[in-house]
C-alpha cells in the first residue's frame, strides 16, 4: 500500500525518547541524498519476484555510517558517490525488503538483485499490468504503463480494466461521478494524493476528474480497513494516487487527446534539475467538451458540457540533512447540462428552460519535510506533512441553487522506530481542521471541525510466514467527542506463491448532506431532511487468498476475496417512500454490504496478458420501511481484458458485463412515467491500439463499442419543471460509442 511505501524508504535516525512525540513527523518518498566524494559506485538494481524481473525505480542506496546515498532512476540505474572508507551498502525498495552488501574499495560497478519480501510496506510501482502487491493489506496497483493501455483521461476513467473499483455517472444531467468499492459508494473510500487526504468533503461529486491521467505515476487500491496512519475516514479502503516525480521523470512529456464527439485534452509535464540537491516539475492540463449531443431525442444533453484548467507545481530538495517536497495546485472547473437549448448566461434560475451547472475553483498545497541523518542511525525516521485546501463551488439544478465553501488544514507528525528488520512501529499525531459554509435553496449548513488525534501502528514479521499490522488511533472531535479506531491486518504465506490475508477494523466519517448526495437533487422531488444527522460508523472485515502458479508453462495468478461492511450508523437517502419525495436521515434498521470477487490473470505468451474476473455484491439498507438491495447498482459484474504487446505495438480490448439490479419505487407515477422494478444487464466493450516511434507514440481506440446507453434515463423529460421530473435514477452508461485518438511525446533525460 502506498501509505506504507512512504515510510519504509525513509532514511532512519537515532532512537529518540518517546517523550518527544511533538517532534513526530511523516513524509512520502524520502530519497537518500548524495554526499561529496571523489569516488563513485554505479550500476543497476532489479527486483525479482514470482512474476518477473524488473528495474526498481526509486530504490534507495546508502553507505552505512555515512550520509552519502542515492536513488535509482526509472531504469533502475544509479550513481552513488563513495566517501573514503565506506564499504557497507544498505539497499532498500518497498516490497523487496532490504539488503546490506560489502563492497570492496576497488569495485566501481555492480548489479544488485532484490527478492520480493513479506514486509508490509510494499506496493509495486511499475508493472506490465495491474498487480496484487505482496503486503499484508490487500492492495492492487495500477501502474502508469497499464494506464496508458486505455484513454484514461482522469482518475474516474482509470478503472475500466480493474475488477475491484469502478466509476459511473451519478445522474443524467449534472456530470457528477461516483467511484464504487466493495459494493459501496466512493464516499466510504478514502482518496489520497501521495498519502495526503485529498478528495473529500465538497470535492466528492466531481473530484475523481481532478486527476489527469498523464499526471499519474500509479494508483494503488487498498481494500478493507486501511492503515490508521492516514486517518479514521476510510471504511471500504483507500485509493492513493502517486503523481510523477521531478527527481526521476523525463524533462518534458506531452499528451494530446481528441474524440469524435468533440472532446479535447492537452497535457504537458516539464521537470528541471535545479542543482545538485533540488529539482522541480510543472504539470498543466486543459480539457473541453462543448458539443450538443442528444442521441435519445429527449431534449436533454446526453453529456454535460465541461471545461477544466488544472495546474500543479512541485519542488524537491535534499541536502543530506533535510529533505523537502512542496506541491501547489490550482484548478478551475465548469460543467453545464440540461436541455439542449438551455443558455446558462440567460436561463439560469428561470422556469423557461431547465439547466444544471457547476463552477468550482480549488486551490490546494501540501509540504513534506524529512530530517535526514540527524544521528547516522537507521533505526528511527522522522518527518512532517502539512496540507491545506480551499474549495469554492457554485451549483444549480433548475431553480435549486447551491453554494459551498470548504477550508481545510491538515497536519501529521510521525516517527518510524525499528526494533529489528522484523518489527517496527509507526507512532504519531495528526490534526484536522475543516470549515464548511454551505447554502442549499434557503437552508444554511455551517460546520467547523477541529480533530486532533494520536495513533500507533505495530508491524511484525517474526516468523517466515506470518506478517501482522496492528494499529489503533484515538481522535478527539470537537463536536462528536472521542473516536477510537482499531484496525488489524494479517498475512500468512502458505508457500512462496500462496498467501492468505485477513483484516478487520472500524471507520468513522462525518457526512455532508449535499455533497455526498449531489445527484439526488437532479429532480423535482420534495426534500425531507432530519435535523440531526449523526456521523457514520462501520466495521469492515475481509478474507482473501492469492496464489501464483503455472498452467501449461503460462504464469498465472488467482485471487479470491470476500469483504463485509456492517454499519452501526449511516446517513440514509431514501428514494423508496414515494417517487416524489427524498428522505435523508439516520439509519433506522440494518445496513450492510457483502462483496465477493474472484479473478485470474495469466500470460499465455510473452507480452500477452489475459484477465477474467467476476464480482458479486449484496448491498442492503433499510429504506421505505424494508431491508432492500441498494438501488441502481448491478449485483453481478464480469470483466475480461486481453492485452498484447509486441515490438512497438500494443493492442488491448476490454469486455464488461454488468448484471441487473433494483430501481427505486415509481409505481405511484402516472402511466408512461413508471419504470420497472428492476433493470436488465448490459455489455460494454472498449479497444485500443498504439504504436511507438522512438519517443513518440500514437494511440487510437473506441469506447462503448456495443453503443449501449441506458434507455429513458430521465423521467418526464419534456416537462422538467413538473412534479414527476427525475434525472437521478441512473444505472447504465450515458455516453454513446466514441472513437478517439491521441499522442504521447517524451523528451528523455540525457545519458
Amino acid at each position: 500500500m502506498a501509505t506504507f511505501k512512504i515510510f519504509d524508504i525513509l532514511h532512519k535516525f537515532r532512537t529518540f525518547r518517546l517523550g518527544g512525540v511533538a517532534l513526530l513527523l511523516s513524509l512520502v518518498s524520502v530519497q537518500i541524498s548524495t554526499a561529496q566524494s571523489s569516488k563513485s559506485l554505479s550500476g543497476i538494481i532489479r527486483g525479482i519476484d514470482s512474476e518477473a524481473t524488473k528495474p526498481l525505480a526509486g530504490a534507495t542506496l546508502q553507505w552505512l555510517g555515512y550520509s552519502a546515498g542515492a536513488f535509482a532512476d526509472k531504469d533502475g540505474k544509479f550513481n552513488l558517490k563513495r566517501p573514503d572508507g565506506a564499504t557497507r551498502l544498505l539497499v532498500r525498495y518497498v516490497g523487496y525488503g532490504s539488503d546490506t552488501l560489502t563492497i570492496a574499495p576497488n569495485v566501481s560497478q555492480i548489479e544488485i538483485d532484490l527478492r520480493a519480501s513479506l514486509e508490509t510496506a510494499a506496493i509495486t510501482v511499475e508493472a506490465e499490468s495491474a498487480v496484487i502487491s505482496k503486503v499484508a493489506v490487500k492492495t492492487e496497483t495500477i501502474s502508469s504503463r497499464d494506464l496508458s493501455k486505455s484513454a484514461c483521461c482522469s482518475l474516474s476513467e482509470s478503472f475500466e480494466k480493474n475488477a475491484s473499483a469502478e466509476a459511473s455517472y451519478s445522474d443524467a444531467i449534472a456530470g457528477s461521478k461516483q467511484i464504487q468499492l466493495l459494493g459501496l459508494r466512493g464516499i466510504y473510500t478514502q482518496i489520497l494524493t501521495e498519502a495526503v487526504p485529498s478528495i473529500r468533503g465538497l470535492a466528492v461529486p466531481f473530484g475523481a476528474d481532478y486527476f489527469p491521467g498523464p499526471w499519474m505515476e500509479s494508483i494503488s487500491i487498498s481494500k478493507g480497513a486501511a492503515s490508521v496512519i492516514s486517518g479514521y475516514e476510510s471504511i471500504t479502503g483507500q485509493i492513493n494516487v502517486e503523481l510523477r516525480k521531478s527527481q526521476i521523470a523525463d524533462p518534458l512529456f506531452l499528451n494530446g487527446y481528441a474524440n469524435n464527439t468533440g472532446r479535447y485534452e492537452l497535457n504537458a509535464i516539464a521537470t528541471q534539475n535545479l542543482g545538485e540537491h533540488s529539482s522541480a516539475a510543472v504539470m498543466l492540463h486543459g480539457r473541453s467538451f462543448a458539443e450538443n449531443t442528444d442521441q435519445n431525442d429527449d431534449g436533454f444533453l446526453d453529456m454535460p458540457k465541461f471545461r477544466q484548467i488544472n495546474g500543479l507545481a512541485r519542488w524537491y530538495y535534499n541536502d543530506d540533512a533535510v529533505e523537502t517536497q512542496v506541491v501547489v495546485r490550482a484548478l478551475s472547473d465548469r460543467y453545464d447540462g440540461g436541455q439542449t437549448d438551455f443558455n446558462p448566461e440567460t436561463d439560469r434560475g428561470s422556469l423557461v428552460r431547465y439547466g444544471t451547472g457547476t463552477r468550482t475553483n480549488r486551490y490546494e498545497t501540501y509540504a513534506k519535510i524529512g530530517l535526514l541523518n540527524a544521528a547516522y542511525d537507521p533505526d528511527v525516521a522522522l518527518a512532517l506533512v502539512l496540507g491545506g485546501t480551499w474549495h469554492d463551488q457554485q451549483s444549480y439544478f433548475g431553480s435549486r441553487e447551491y453554494s459551498g465553501l470548504q477550508k481545510t488544514f491538515y497536519s501529521k507528525a510521525l516517527a518510524r522506530i525499528a526494533f529489528s528488520d522484523a518489527q517496527y512501529i509507526m507512532a504519531g499525531a495528526s490534526w484536522l481542521l475543516d470549515n464548511y459554509d454551505e447554502k442549499f435553496i434557503d437552508t444554511s449548513l455551517r460546520r467547523a471541525e477541529s480533530v486532533p488525534g494520536i495513533f500507533l501502528e505495530y508491524t511484525s514479521n517474526l516468523t517466515p510466514h506470518l506478517t501482522s499490522v496492528i494499529g489503533v488511533r484515538t481522535d478527539f472531535h470537537n463536536i462528536y467527542g472521542a473516536v477510537f479506531t482499531p484496525r488489524v491486518h494479517l498475512k500468512y504465506a502458505l508457500t512462496d506463491y500462496t498467501s492468505l490475508r485477513a483484516s478487520a477494523g472500524s471507520g468513522f466519517r462525518v457526512p455532508n448532506i449535499i455533497a455526498d448526495n449531489f445527484s439526488a437533487f437532479a429532480n423535482s422531488r420534495r426534500i425531507f431532511t432530519e435535523p440531526d444527522i449523526r456521523p457514520e460508523k462501520a466495521w469492515n472485515y475481509g478474507l482473501s487468498i492469492t496464489t501464483t502458479f503455472d498452467v501449461w508453462d503460462m504464469p498465472t495468478t488467482f485471487d479470491a476475496e470476500f469483504f463485509r461492511t456492517d454499519f452501526t450508523e449511516q446517513m440514509i437517502v431514501d428514494f423508496d417512500r414515494s417517487p416524489r419525495e427524498i428522505h435523508i436521515g439516520n439509519l433506522q434498521g440494518t445496513s450492510y454490504a457483502n462483496s465477493a470477487l474472484a479473478q485470474i490473470m495469466l500470460t499465455p505468451a510473452k507480452g500477452f496478458d489475459v484477465t477474467a474476473a467476476w464480482r458479486i455484491t449484496d448491498t442492503r439498507a433499510t429504506t421505505g420501511g424494508l431491508l432492500q438491495l441498494r438501488p441502481l447498482m448491478s449485483v453481478h459484474r464480469f470483466l475480461g481484458t486481453v492485452n498484447y504487446e509486441f515490438e512497438n505495438w500494443q493492442l488491448g480490448t476490454t469486455l464488461i458485463w454488468n448484471g441487473g439490479g433494483r430501481i427505486p419505487l415509481t409505481a405511484d407515477n402516472p402511466d408512461g412515467l413508471r419504470l420497472p422494478e428492476n433493470f436488465d444487464g448490459f455489455f460494454r466493450a472498449n479497444a485500443q491500439i498504439s504504436k511507438k516511434f522512438g519517443n513518440f507514440e500514437l494511440y487510437f481506440g473506441v469506447e462503448n463499442i456495443t453503443n449501449y446507453i441506458q434507455p429513458s434515463p430521465i423521467i418526464d423529460a419534456h416537462n422538467p419543471f413538473g412534479q414527476f421530473f427525475d434525472a437521478s435514477l441512473v444505472w447504465g452508461p450515458l455516453d454513446e460509442r466514441t472513437f478517439y485518438g491521441g499522442f504521447r511525446l517524451t523528451f528523455p533525460r540525457g545519458e
